[in-house]
């Protein structure tokens, strides 16, 4: 499986989020709305976000998302 860039980023928001403390991203919740300022404004976030779900790379519910530790995998085979 591969992921777009725009995936990536999104991805690599979640792991570089400052709430996690120090702890491990992986199923630590951030809130979804202090990721997106840190990604390009004017894309499509949403439809971005929905697409990591359905591939099991992250998760969400109204409020929060959370990276998978497949989405780190994936994250990690990206940037090589």
């Amino acid at each position: 499986m591969t992921i777009t860039a725009l995936q990536a980023d999104v991805l690599r928001a979640i792991v570089e989020s400052d709430f996690h403390d120090g702890a491990d991203p992986v199923g630590n919740w951030v809130w979804s709305d202090c990721l997106y300022p840190k990604i390009a404004k004017g894309k499509q976030i949403g439809a971005v976000m929905s697409m990591l779900v359905q591939r099991g790379l992250a998760r969400t519910d109204a409020t929060c998302c959370c990276i998978t530790q497949e989405g780190i995998d994936e994250l990690t085979r990206a940037a090589a």
